[in-house]
């Protein structure tokens, strides 16, 4: 469904922009090279959307967003058995369901990209992640501001609202 206001479509994803938070660096900017088999990994589908829209040669996987606070055992094992046939997995990190699959994923010779949705305190619990940036929503146009900072489009100016461990605050 349409926004009624004209101008608002745009407002909106500027707004998404603005909120985009780089938490690490790592490969920031990313464009895959035309060879790179990517893997899309979230329980969104406006996620899997938006990164098929910016990454055509993308496959996708979803997965289910409850339970919230465990992973099923299937998953565990399918997600990272799938992913060992791609060079980069870009996974949307939402709960703690999503933080075992990103964990599951570490074992993998894939290069690991996150996107943490609606809350970045998922993160802490994976500090081995080098390229990480956080949006506070799941709407579409939070995934297509997050995938537009990953590719360089522009510099995320969001700030972190919370504090990891000994991390001073920004």
């Amino acid at each position: 469904a349409g926004i009624p206001a004209p101008g608002a479509r745009d407002f909106f994803f500027q707004s998404a922009c603005r909120a985009v938070t780089t938490l690490r660096a790592g490969r920031v900017p990313w464009k895959p090279t035309p060879r790179e088999k990517v893997l899309l990994v979230g329980q969104f589908p406006e996620f899997l959307e938006e990164g098929r829209r910016r990454i055509p040669t993308a496959d996708t996987l979803l997965f289910p967003f409850m339970p919230f606070y465990q992973s099923r055992p299937e998953d565990r094992a399918r997600i990272p058995a799938r992913a060992r046939g791609y060079d980069t997995v870009v996974v949307c990190l939402a709960n703690y369901n999503s933080l075992a699959i990103l964990q599951a994923l570490r074992g993998t010779a894939a290069r690991i990209i996150v996107v943490s949705a609606l809350s970045p305190v998922y993160l802490d619990e994976a500090p081995w992640v080098e390229t990480a940036l956080a949006v506070y929503g799941n709407s579409a146009d939070c995934f297509r501001a997050a995938l537009a900072a990953l590719a360089g489009d522009f510099e995320p100016g969001g700030r972190l609202p919370v504090r990891f461990g000994d991390e001073p605050r920004p």
